[in-house]
């Protein structure tokens, strides 16, 4: 199954986007099971879209950021439209700030950082 619709919310260095139609035929026809060790953007998981896929990445913030939109879109979308809102405002805000403990940051975390930019 493939679907146009679909794409990652994030671009990701060492992206598999470029070798998505050799990924392609290299796939069996059907499979019971998707696994990809290496999500990053999840350009081939999205264009897959597998019925039963497990991702794992070594960044566990992109991890962290998978499960959260998974469990809670609504609130990733309010993020994403203020982030749109405010960075053409304030783009001398480090993205790196958003993320106040490294990988481990939390989604509570990031989200607050986020709609609190631009605040004073």
């Amino acid at each position: 199954m493939s679907n146009s619709s679909v794409a990652p919310f994030v671009k990701w260095a060492g992206g598999k986007r470029q070798l998505i139609p050799q990924i392609k035929e290299r796939m069996p026809e059907k499979y019971n099971n998707y696994y990809e060790p290496f999500v990053g953007g999840g350009a081939v998981t999205f264009e897959l879209l597998p019925a039963n896929a497990l991702i794992n990445d070594i960044n566990k913030a992109l991890i962290n950021a998978y499960k959260k939109i998974c469990d809670d879109p609504e609130t990733f979308l309010e993020a994403v439209n203020k982030l749109d809102a405010v960075i053409p405002k304030h783009r001398n805000v480090p993205l790196s700030s958003l993320f106040t403990s490294g990988e481990n940051t939390t989604w509570a975390e990031f989200v607050n950082n986020v709609m609190s930019i631009g605040e004073q």
